[in-house]
């Protein structure tokens, strides 16, 4: 985050944005300028990964007991606590996937479904609240499928 910043900065106040010239320029150069960025903060996160240790055994024992991800990058952590006698995690990341693609469609959903009641667009309105309930029934039947621990 500090590095984001700093690139940020550096952008905003060392090679600012060309106050003249064509529309393309500043476009080709918002681009440059959002790549490189993206570049050198990525850089700079994989270096700091890298270069310092690990979370300690306990510290991920206690994610995942409080947590519980699901994934293959855990296997390690749930075989150790599976010998400390805590209940295995029904992995269900496919399930949980689809109801965060569903989730994101709902709240978008009402996010236009209400402007567009706010501005009398009733077709529209009509179609993106119907987007949004079914997006809500589905939530609501797989929520129930999903593990509760």
């Amino acid at each position: 985050m500090i590095i984001s910043f700093v690139v940020a900065v550096f952008f905003k106040l060392i090679i600012p944005f060309p106050q003249e010239g064509t529309e393309a320029a500043w476009y080709q150069m918002e681009h440059w300028q959002l790549l490189t960025g993206i570049g050198i903060t990525t850089t700079v996160w994989l270096i700091i990964t890298f270069l310092t240790k690990p979370e300690n055994e306990d510290t991920l024992k206690k994610f995942v007991r409080l947590t519980q991800p699901g994934g293959p990058g855990w296997k390690r952590i749930h075989h150790l606590l599976e010998k400390e006698n805590f209940p295995p995690v029904k992995h269900q990341l496919p399930l949980e996937v689809f109801c965060m693609f569903v989730g994101v469609i709902t709240v978008y959903g009402v996010l236009f479904a209400t402007g567009f009641w706010i501005y009398s667009q009733i077709i529209l309105a009509i179609i993106f609240t119907i987007i949004t309930c079914i997006g809500s029934i589905i939530l609501y039947k797989v929520f129930g499928k999903l593990r509760v621990n």
